[in-house]
């Protein structure tokens, strides 16, 4: 490990030094300034021990006058701190509590390193986020990140109390971060291959989020994407959404966990009319006592929402359906365990061309009556197979109604049977074992 981060440090000298010298041109000063992004990277993703890496570079926020005894106002120490550290290293923040008066930025090549999260927090004394960059399509966030640290905002009832807030970044990282008390604990729009590992936003009483990620809708019409990914990471006493991804255009979840509140992953349904939303990915994701649906999907006012995968999740201990899709298109849906559910297990409604496959379903319509494992609800061209449905409350494990036509119910394992209350007459039903 000293050997890598030796290396990295040479090359850093070499390129700085080619950057300052008399001869040194516009062309290499890009060229150092994307060296020393792809460095910041690889240290982010090193294993962080107690204190930086010997040999690295830092600057420490106390070298400029921060106290971080949790009331002094530390924001100017800390702009200062990162003002110096330009082209040089990150911004190191010793063991304490960093009181701020308003939200810190976040310039190009900046890395905010905590010495330990468990003991280095960055406090918000007001309604505005902790951390806050607002830039343009033209101009993003290039190469900084944030590590290490416990962000606590202003309380989850302030309008602006988020933790951080970041528009237009190109390959930021976010890893190994607690968030309490935010109204948005992460709040993210115009992201590109932004990494977010190991982030978890909980806590109760004053600690308490209103919602853990946000994934805002899109505003630039020269700008598609909003493309994280995000791995590991936990929302989990939530009082609203755990992951409200209104546009999260080319993100991946990865072992991405949403506990209580209202909806685990609240997707789509964007206030206003929108653009498509479409291209992301959820593998090993699990939502849990939430208190409406685990998994909710709105198409809502958006123009098209659909082309995107699920596969290996969960869902459970939910009095409402525990997956509710909702005018979607062409997406998959594989490999889901879907455990206690006081309504349907999955309902899928006013949705065309979806390959459901491989469901688990257990204990569903266990508070209503009426609700069947699966229900297809004006939906066409779906493929529903080696699905497995058992209920201790004797309902049908899969339902086809409404207006719902040219479907494929085909090699599932049913307690009930399949119910055909469609009025399309092009459905197909066949080679299903009923009991």
């Amino acid at each position: 490990m000293r050997s890598y981060f030796f290396l990295i440090i040479v090359i850093l000298n070499s390129l700085f030094l080619n950057k300052t010298s008399a001869h040194s041109t516009e062309k290499e000063y890009e060229h150092f300034k994307e060296q020393w992004g792809m460095a910041c990277n690889q240290i982010l993703n090193q294993p962080l021990n107690s204190s930086p890496a010997v040999g690295l570079p830092t600057v420490s926020v106390t070298q400029f006058g921060a106290v971080g005894d949790g009331s002094t106002d530390d924001f100017q120490a800390i702009v200062n701190a990162m003002n110096d550290a330009q082209g040089i290293g990150p911004v190191f923040f010793p063991p304490g509590t960093y009181a701020i008066s308003q939200s810190l930025p976040l310039p190009d090549y900046i890395v905010l390193i905590g010495e330990n999260k468990a003991y280095c927090t960055i406090k918000a004394m007001g309604n505005f986020p902790v951390i806050q960059e607002t830039r343009t399509s033209s101009d993003p966030i290039h190469w900084a990140g944030i590590v290490n640290l416990t962000i606590r905002g202003g309380g989850m009832n302030g309008s602006n109390a988020h933790g951080i807030q970041l528009k237009f970044g190109n390959r930021v990282t976010l890893s190994n971060l607690f968030i309490f008390s935010c109204n948005h604990g992460i709040d993210l729009a115009h992201q590109y291959q932004t990494f977010m590992t190991d982030v978890h936003v909980h806590g109760a009483g004053s600690d308490q989020s209103n919602i853990g990620f946000y994934f805002q809708p899109l505003t630039d019409p020269s700008d598609e994407n909003n493309a994280v990914q995000a791995v590991n990471c936990l929302a989990q006493g939530i009082a609203s959404y755990g992951f409200r991804l209104i546009n999260s255009n080319g993100s991946k979840f990865i072992n991405c966990e949403a506990q209580n509140g209202i909806y685990g992953f609240y997707i789509g349904d964007p206030p206003t009319n929108q653009r498509k939303v479409r291209w992301s990915h959820f593998a090993n994701c699990l939502a849990d006592t939430n208190s409406q649906a685990g998994w909710y999907l709105q198409r809502g006012l958006s123009s098209y929402m659909g082309e995107m995968q699920f596969s290996n999740c969960w869902g459970g201990n939910c009095p409402g359906s525990l997956l509710n899709v909702n005018g979607c298109s062409n997406m998959s849906f594989s490999n889901f365990l879907l455990v206690s559910a006081g309504q349907n297990g999955a309902v899928f409604s006013g949705c065309n061309n979806l390959s459901v496959t491989g469901f688990t379903i257990q204990d569903y319509n266990n508070v209503s009556s009426g609700f069947a494992g699966i229900n297809i609800l004006n939906s066409n061209k779906c493929a529903v197979t080696s699905t497995n449905t058992q209920t201790n409350f004797n309902m049908r494990g899969i339902d086809l109604n409404g207006t719902s036509d040219y479907n494929a119910i085909t090699g599932n394992v049913v307690q009930g049977g399949v119910g055909n209350f469609s009025r399309g007459t092009h459905n197909v039903i066949a080679n299903n074992v009923t009991y």
